[in-house]
């Protein structure tokens, strides 16, 4: 009902309103835009004739010239955007002090920021796989450039810059600052989750996997981009995309990172199975590389960097391990030639024990990955929560009934399946099968790992209890790294400041290497 009375105010007075917003607009510029105070009014009204100019224009309008009348002087507005910017809305930054943030990061300049909007419908969602509930969002900073015509006719020109990759502007010949807000989108996804519900509960989306697979999949915050090098975040257990939140906020602030990289995330239900979230992670990142192949970006397509936290270590580094044999082994005591698996059978195992390593992921960072388990989850507590865990019997399709053993006479498959599949919590056990087999994988020659470790204590790193609270020191070591950054954190470590700062060390090092 709101929305439908600022639509009609605006219908009745748009014009008029608008000719004035222009008009201080253009006041607020005349002075050359030097102070504080100067910008924040001038900024104040370009918000106002963006949110004038889309309650009058629609997408088949938007691009055409706006003439506006203001007693005896005329504007004729123009617009000037990316190409490839896509936008249904565009959303005021909201203010900073209302901001939940830690730390919003800002660059002082001159214009309007702004999150652009472009909705999630199933139809866009056919053409963009990565789009999420939320569709598309990205910042956007716009300014507005005065032009004297003949008589009292004036040329302004709205431009909508990407503040990533625009620092200046140039405003009636005189080059300015751009400002920039980098926090917008952030903020404005976490708002927009509260207010609508849409997303996936970490504790939910663990104990009712079932409920959350159609959630699965490989999302971003934008189209694949045609330069930038993706940089796939992967959550851990009883979690979701969100805990990267501070992360993003944090790597935002450098203009390198923003140039460079573009930030997706692996979203996945943390109860079922490592191998299977490693499986679908698989098909996501090779979807992933054909497009990037697809819009020409050859260079992000075969140097792709993962960062997985906790269990999204785990499902991380199965993308550069190569299986050979040692799974069905593992599972089985023996080769799958010699288990007598009929064809059915055999397609319906081989999709999570078959793999080899991805050759187009380069780089790989732990963030307090268990990659030898945490007695945590043998403890009481834990035991009873992963019986809680509802197992969906879909996960592997139409095929779980195959590999549990329910329509089988195969006696290997009814004696590894009779008690059900293990969830991901019973998989964390140092003394679980999975532990043990995935520590055996041979890992890609040539891939480059990091490890970020969290000693909540500040104890030794030969001290049996150092630990982050939940992964000891001696379960997230693991040889063969090219670096490994202690860091004084309980497991959260993936949002402090010293941990953005070595991923971003990393992650300069990688552009570095290209």
């Amino acid at each position: 009902m709101e929305q439908m009375k600022a639509s009609i105010a605006a219908e009745h007075n748009g014009p008029a309103r608008l000719a004035a917003a222009l008009t201080a607009a253009e006041t607020a510029g005349a002075g050359g835009l030097k102070s504080v105070e100067e910008r924040r009014v001038y900024a104040e009204a370009v918000k106002q004739v963006v949110m004038l100019w889309q309650a009058q224009t629609d997408e088949k309008t938007r691009n055409s010239p706006l003439v506006i009348q203001d007693g005896s002087r005329t504007y004729r507005l123009t617009v000037a955007q990316p190409k490839e910017l896509r936008f249904d809305e565009l959303i005021p930054a909201m203010p900073v002090k209302d901001r939940k943030f830690g730390r919003v990061v800002l660059r002082e300049g001159v214009g309007a920021p702004f999150v652009a909007s472009w909705k999630f419908t199933p139809e866009r969602k056919k053409q963009e796989p990565f789009m999420s509930g939320f569709g598309y969002a990205s910042p956007l900073t716009a300014t507005l450039d005065f032009r004297a015509g003949g008589g009292d006719r004036r040329s302004v020109v709205l431009r909508l810059h990407d503040p990533r990759l625009d620092k200046t502007v140039a405003l009636a010949g005189k080059t300015q600052p751009l400002a920039g807000d980098f926090s917008a989108v952030g903020e404005w996804l976490g708002t927009e989750a509260k207010r609508t519900g849409h997303g996936m509960s970490a504790f939910g989306a663990l104990l009712g996997s079932a409920k959350n697979l159609d959630k699965l999949g490989l999302l971003a915050l934008e189209p694949p981009s045609p330069d930038r090098i993706p940089v796939v975040l992967v959550h851990g257990l009883a979690s979701n995309p969100y805990t990267w939140n501070d992360t993003i906020n944090e790597l935002a602030a450098y203009p390198e990172i923003r140039k460079n990289y573009q930030i997706f995330f692996f979203r996945y239900p943390t109860g079922v199975p490592v191998i299977y979230s490693a499986a679908k992670f698989r098909e996501n990142l090779e979807a992933l590389h054909k497009e990037l192949e697809r819009i020409g970006n050859y260079r992000a397509a075969n140097h792709m960097v993962l960062i997985g936290h906790s269990m999204g270590g785990l499902v991380s580094k199965e993308q550069v391990q190569d299986s050979g044999d040692l799974l069905w082994k593992g599972l089985f005591g023996t080769t799958p030639d010699k288990l007598g698996l009929t064809k059915k059978e055999h397609d319906a195992l081989s999709q999570f024990l078959d793999f080899d390593p991805n050759p187009h992921v380069d780089r790989v960072i732990f963030i307090c990955s268990p990659h030898r388990g945490s007695s945590i989850a043998d403890k009481p507590m834990a035991r009873f929560a992963a019986k809680l865990i509802k197992m969906p019997g879909q996960i592997l399709g139409g095929s779980f009934d195959v590999v549990s053993g329910q329509e089988s006479d195969n006696a290997a498959l009814k004696k590894r399946f009779s008690k059900g599949l293990p969830t991901s919590a019973q998989n964390l056990s140092p003394e679980s099968p999975y532990v043990k087999m995935a520590n055996q994988l041979p890992i890609k020659k040539g891939v480059h790992l990091h490890s970020i470790i969290g000693n909540k204590d500040g104890l030794p790193l030969t001290d049996p209890n150092c630990s982050d609270g939940f992964v000891p020191y001696i379960s997230a070591h693991i040889d063969g790294v090219e670096s490994e950054f202690i860091v004084r954190s309980n497991h959260s470590a993936q949002g402090k400041p010293e941990v953005v700062a070595e991923i971003r060390r990393i992650l300069l090092l990688h552009v570095k290497s290209l």
